[in-house]
């Protein structure tokens, strides 16, 4: 009898250890999957923005993987845009700073009210040319979330030159 139990012991022992062995060569897979999303995740929050999953056909996580770089292209396009258009914008924006700072130091030097209303006017149109600048950062921002749509309008093309060539031409 005691050697029945001992046998029927070991059986079960090693019915058992072949259960784990065999959902660890399950497992396997899995984990190793999940341990290069993890890493590919932790690169990309330090930093790396070109970190991607190389997705397998064979992967329970394909969705999750091909979600993930997706995800991570959209992150990078933004980003870039984001560069991009505060470059532009900044460097846009220095140009009527300059001339309002001029026009700020020439109205201190002269007293005379032509002049100073001159200056004024001038300054008020840089302040119109920042503000112009700035606007469509908002509507940039408004974008992002992408449940505005876009209406398309005429415009006469001539009209929009000569509004916005006309300040210029007079201070020849």
């Amino acid at each position: 009898a005691d050697e029945t139990s001992g046998s029927r012991l070991l059986l079960t022992v090693i019915f058992c250890l072949g259960i784990v062995a065999f959902k660890g060569l399950w497992l396997t897979p899995l984990i190793r999957r999940l341990m290069l999303i993890n890493h590919a995740m932790v690169k990309f929050g330090e930093g790396e923005l070109s970190s991607r999953v190389q997705p397998s056909r064979f992967s329970f996580l394909e969705s999750i993987e091909t979600g993930f770089n997706r995800m991570a292209q959209q992150i990078q396009a933004l980003i870039a845009d984001n560069k991009l258009l505060s470059r532009a914008v900044s460097h846009d924006l220095r140009t009527p700073i300059a001339r309002l700072r001029f026009g700020i130091d020439m109205l201190h030097e002269t007293s005379e009210d032509p002049l100073q209303d001159k200056y004024f006017e001038h300054i008020d149109r840089d302040l119109n040319a920042m503000e112009s600048l700035v606007d469509p950062l908002l509507a940039y921002a408004k974008m992002e979330h992408a449940s505005i749509e876009l209406s398309l309008v005429s415009l006469d093309i001539k009209a929009l030159i000569g509004k916005v060539a006309g300040p210029f031409a007079e201070e020849k």
